[in-house]
């Protein structure tokens, strides 16, 4: 008898805290949305860090073309 008591309990004493630690309440839906919502700033924060210098070369580039064409158009008017 004492045998059974000590195994019943060891079974109790291994079964119980599984039921009840998988009922704490956390939604595993509510983590994700919370890592979601952290990791969303951070992405366009890097986004937008590395598009900055693509973002000046393309202005670059765009402020080159109006210079050419600029002179262009100032040298077909000195040269009717």
């Amino acid at each position: 008898m004492n045998r059974k008591s000590l195994g019943l309990l060891a079974v109790l004493s291994l079964l119980i805290p599984g039921i009840t630690g998988c009922s704490g309440g956390n939604d595993p839906g509510a983590r994700a949305d919370r890592i979601e919502s952290q990791t969303n700033p951070t992405a366009k924060a890097i986004r937008e860090y590395s598009q900055a210098p693509i973002n000046k070369a393309r202005a670059a580039v765009s402020l080159g073309d109006d210079r050419l064409e600029a002179m262009d158009q100032a040298a077909k008017g000195a040269n009717p």
